[in-house]
């Protein structure tokens, strides 16, 4: 009803402005939504012992942005030289 209102009032162009300014709301509103939603990614770890030549495999599964999944998978990279140990992750896309 409101609509019928003012369409009346500022005549036909009242109806494209509007449907420029909702459709471009509409547009920077997904474009907003889909930048800061959280998503699930998997994080590969393997783990190498250099001394008996076992390998390890594990996926992991971390939720949020991938910037801070990313440096949370990141941080599980080490190497041990005691024990001749080499973990790597990365994220699987």
């Amino acid at each position: 009803m409101p609509y019928i209102f003012f369409l009346c009032i500022f005549g036909p162009t009242f109806n494209l402005l509007f449907m420029k300014k909702m459709i471009l709301l509409f547009g920077l509103g997904t474009v907003f939504f889909l930048s800061s939603c959280n998503k699930d990614y998997s994080c590969y770890c393997v783990a190498v012992d250099g001394v008996t030549g076992d390998v390890i495999e594990e996926t992991t599964t971390i939720n949020g942005k991938k910037k801070d999944v990313v440096s949370s998978c990141d941080s599980g990279d080490y190497y041990d030289s005691v024990n001749d140990i080499t973990v790597e992750c990365e994220i699987l896309e």
